[in-house]
């Protein structure tokens, strides 16, 4: 067996097992072991914005990834298989998703549930490619993770962040040509 999926077996175990023995993730406990092991070990990597049918809210823990954190009147405190988080942190994760900044996490997630209530469709069928198409007629194309999380889909974070600046650019530049254009008299371009 992969030495890999061994590690993040193991990491999975010894969380549940300190659920069990009562330990709660506290918020800001970036160096407590578990939270260093889960992260370095489970197939959530640093770059993945996971998708989940069972998340009530959006979540990322790693703040490089965001533009502008805010603090926010209203705290978040979410139960899951690893503990209780909180957070009174939250970001626009570029200008699409609305996102709680959980320091303490081990996964980046992006909520089915709230994406559909943010006006977001989710559009997939059997082992084939999942699509998220945003409200200003954006459309993501996911990927799939490989090995202990199996077609589970995900957004590359970094590939998604350099197509948007792309995208924000050309667009940017059709203004100014319009604009131009317009200013000479010619129709729209």
């Amino acid at each position: 067996m992969d030495p890999f999926y061994v590690a993040a077996a193991t990491a999975y175990d010894n969380l549940r097992e300190a659920k069990e023995a009562g330990f709660e993730f506290l918020q800001k406990e970036l160096s407590h072991h578990l939270v260093v092991e889960a992260r370095n070990t489970i197939a959530y990597a640093y770059n993945k914005l996971n998708l989940g049918a069972c998340l009530s809210f959006c979540q990322i823990f790693t703040a490089m990834h965001l533009d502008e954190i805010n603090k926010v009147s209203t705290t978040l405190r979410g139960r899951c298989n690893t503990g209780t988080a909180t957070s009174d942190e939250k970001s626009m994760y570029l200008s699409l998703f609305e996102i709680w900044l959980i320091h303490n996490g081990i996964a980046n997630l992006l909520s089915v549930a709230q994406l559909e209530l943010d006006g977001f469709r989710l559009m997939y069928a059997v082992c084939t490619t999942w699509y998220i198409y945003c409200p200003d007629g954006t459309v993501l194309k996911l990927k799939r993770n490989k090995g202990l999380c199996e077609c589970s889909p995900y957004l590359d974070i970094q590939e998604h962040k350099a197509i948007v600046a792309m995208v924000q650019t050309v667009r940017q530049t059709l203004r100014g040509v319009h604009k131009a254009s317009s200013a000479r008299g010619y129709p729209g371009v």
